[in-house]
């Protein structure tokens, strides 16, 4: 029985040494930032713990662009600039212009799509001031619009009714005559909103308040390269001025 329990300890003591060896080999392998098979605790971690030097080590495939070791450095970055300056535009740090048209209309908003990649959708923040309206009641026969309330509360006029919209809120509107909109801020703080909408050409729009109809066809990159706005009670026949 002595003899059993003499072997026990002494596999016992072989493991604690064993073990002091090994944290002594991960204390000194975190220091330098790196250790066989990708673990790099420091001093005191758990062993089972992998250091961002691990990571790097077991996958130098994963490696940040930023980072001085990876294989591409520079040029991934100037890549990566690029492809950030056509494809991202972050809408709390543009610029804003400020539009006033007393009494019904006061905001700052900016188009987010120019100067980007996007061929197909156009996008704009804007920030209503209270008692203010943004666009003119309007409809589209062509394009195809959503809005995103990001702060504040107000109401979407939609087709004679009052719809409200409160932080959160996603309003889809399809073009067609059913659905003329405007968004109001009917709230006493401002009223943030992103527009997005297709940029279907030639486009058709209408203003019922005002009976107004504004024809538009993008020419040369311009959405409004040819434009042109009439009142929807005056026509000309079709061989008005000819020979």
């Amino acid at each position: 029985m002595r003899a059993a329990r003499r072997a026990r300890a002494r596999v016992v003591k072989a493991g604690i040494q064993g073990f002091q060896w090994y944290r002594a080999g991960v204390k000194q392998a975190g220091a330098e930032g790196r250790i066989a098979g990708g673990f790099a605790p420091g001093a005191g971690a758990d062993p089972g713990e992998r250091s961002a030097a691990g990571r790097r080590a077991a996958r130098p495939g994963r490696l940040s662009q930023n980072d001085p070791d990876h294989p591409f450095g520079d040029a991934m970055s100037a890549k990566a600039d690029d492809l950030r300056a056509k494809l991202i535009r972050n809408f709390n740090e543009v610029a804003l212009t400020r539009e006033t048209r007393e009494p019904l209309y006061d905001g700052v908003g900016a188009r987010l799509a120019r100067g980007t990649a996007a061929l197909k959708l156009g996008a704009s923040v804007d920030i209503l001031e209270p008692g203010k309206r943004g666009c003119p009641y309007h409809l589209h026969h062509a394009q195809e619009e959503m809005f995103i309330v990001l702060e504040g509360h107000g109401t979407m006029r939609v087709a004679g009714e009052m719809l409200a919209v409160k932080a959160g809120d996603v309003v889809f509107v399809p073009p067609g005559p059913d659905y003329p909109h405007q968004m109001i801020n009917t709230s006493d703080a401002p009223l943030k909103y992103l527009s997005i909408s297709t940029k279907d050409t030639p486009e058709v729009c209408e203003y019922p308040d005002s009976n107004k109809v504004l024809t538009s066809v993008r020419v040369a990159g311009s959405d409004f390269g040819f434009a042109r706005m009439n009142r929807l009670d005056t026509d000309l026949d079709y061989w008005d001025g000819e020979a």
